[in-house]
């Protein structure tokens, strides 16, 4: 690898750090089409996976803010969702997942926009959490972005700033320890993975230092509005990756 694309992957994986350290989600969504072009999808896929349980590492603060009886029915849904998204990944057509992924966005973001005092009956039904999980999941086992689906949720039922990014990042860490259970195993841990993080190791731990600076110092409002940023974002990304 020569040493520019080895500086843009260590950027690009800093930046999705960072963005994982504030909202609790959004690593994958930020890295991984980037990382793609660079070293191809295999090693930025498994570059993500690393690049996201370095946050675990903020779950020793966060974890006191996590809602059990909201957070709990997602992650019983989310583990079976994962193990089965990860066992049908040679059968489903990814693309049509990506399509059906960037509908559900568009829709729900049109919705915020036009009717943004609607809302769903019944959301805080823990089949409801449990249903998302094991969407989210699903989506996470079978294309490493399983975030929006729970972030949705977790908007729609109106939980706080706090309660939102400490449920986010202890979600996606369990069904990220799947998924790291299984790719070892695979050989997707290559040399150049192991290099790469090693390099990253210390932009790794800035990006978390600087994240949990910026999310006790930002506005409930503003931290909203950014989350809507980020989904109109992965609702981009959802669309160039299937056009290409």
């Amino acid at each position: 690898m020569d040493i520019i694309t080895l500086l843009i992957t260590v950027a690009v994986l800093t930046l999705a750090t960072l963005g994982h350290a504030i909202f609790g989600f959004g690593g994958g969504l930020i890295a991984i089409p980037v990382l793609s072009i660079l070293i191809g999808v295999r090693d930025a896929v498994t570059l993500s996976l690393v690049q996201q349980m370095v946050t675990v590492i903020l779950l020793g603060r966060a974890i006191r803010h996590v809602n059990w009886r909201i957070t709990g029915p997602v992650l019983a849904g989310m583990l079976p969702g994962t193990l089965g998204g990860i066992l049908l990944l040679s059968m489903l057509d990814e693309t049509i997942l990506r399509i059906a992924l960037a509908i559900f966005i568009l829709l729900y973001l049109v919705k915020s926009i036009a009717f943004p005092n609607a809302s769903l009956p019944g959301l805080r039904n823990r089949i409801w959490g449990a249903v998302t999980g094991f969407v989210g999941g699903s989506l996470q086992g079978l294309i490493g972005t399983g975030g929006p689906p729970v972030v949705i949720y977790m908007n729609e039922i109106g939980v706080s700033r706090e309660v939102f990014r400490a449920g986010m990042l202890l979600l996606l860490a369990a069904s990220n320890l799947i998924r790291i259970g299984i790719s070892i195993p695979a050989g997707l841990f290559t040399d150049r993975v192991l290099e790469i993080s090693l390099y990253t190791l210390p932009f790794f731990v800035l990006a978390l230092w600087i994240g949990d600076k910026v999310i006790s110092r930002m506005d409930e409002r503003y931290y909203t509005s950014a989350v809507y940023m980020i989904l109109a974002g992965s609702l981009i990304l959802l669309i160039s990756n299937v056009m290409s």
